[in-house]
């Protein structure tokens, strides 16, 4: 038995450690390809991390900070996915957008860095639409509708923001059908817009899987009536994303 351990050492931990090396060479292989492909395009690339960038603009004056998709807020409890924020009553809180009012740094595929300044519920629009009494559009969708990772302008919803009258972007990373419902729900429903552009990938049924295991999504589709009130509680929102960044950030560069 001993010798039969020996010689799945002797044979695992260099297969181990290919892998390992093999893993770092393939990321070292995909961080150099987004460089090339930068300066093929005329471009100057950005090698900084997100926090780095976060660090440099708080330098210089800009409130800012990491912007966290919600598909990343799911907790694994059991057979069911919870949620990494928790409200002042202590429960589990889902937020829809990201930190409100600031900067929010997402991230860098084409040289430069895509950053956005959060409207008062943490999306990517002007402020002053919120202060619209009705809209003519309401988009919904993943982090293509965010605007990932497009120079400021440049979008799908920008291109259309600027073709059309009002309107308010929803869009959020790594969201699938249920967060799509409960942005529509919690921020788009009141304007009763003529339109809802609800932009469809196909890795959408995906994370329609994991959005099926949170109790918060379930009951949005579930409940007609339900909300979390999420546009009165964006104080409870930003906190509780504030201290998980700091708490992910001693852990991860981002």
């Amino acid at each position: 038995m001993r010798r039969l351990f020996g010689y799945l050492l002797v044979i695992g931990l260099p297969v181990l450690g290919a892998a390992y090396m093999a893993e770092i060479y393939l990321w070292y292989l995909g961080s150099k390809s987004l460089e090339v492909i930068a300066q093929k395009s005329g471009h100057k690339y950005d090698a900084r991390s997100k926090l780095e960038v976060v660090a440099d603009l708080r330098k210089a004056g800009e409130k800012a900070t990491l912007y966290v998709p919600p598909e990343t807020l799911f907790r694994a409890r059991g057979d069911a996915l919870g949620s990494a924020l928790k409200g002042k009553d202590g429960k589990d809180l889902l937020s829809l957008g990201g930190t409100s009012g600031v900067v929010n740094v997402v991230c860098n595929e084409g040289g430069s860095f895509f950053r956005y300044p959060a409207d008062r519920y943490g999306f990517n629009n002007p402020d002053t639409v919120w202060d619209s009494q009705s809209v003519d559009i309401v988009t919904l969708g993943d982090s293509f509708t965010l605007g990932n990772c497009v120079p400021r302008g440049k979008s799908m919803i920008d291109i259309l923001r600027g073709k059309t009258g009002a309107l308010v972007n929803l869009g959020g990373g790594g969201n699938g059908p249920l967060f799509m419902l409960a942005g529509l729900r919690e921020y788009g429903a009141g304007f009763k817009p003529k339109t809802v552009l609800w932009f469809f990938y196909n890795n959408d049924i995906e994370n329609l899987r994991n959005e099926r295991r949170n109790p918060i999504l379930q009951r949005y589709l579930g409940e007609g009536g339900f909300s979390q009130s999420l546009t009165d509680r964006q104080a409870e929102i930003d906190k509780s994303l504030s201290g998980l960044i700091a708490s992910l950030s001693q852990k991860t560069n981002w």
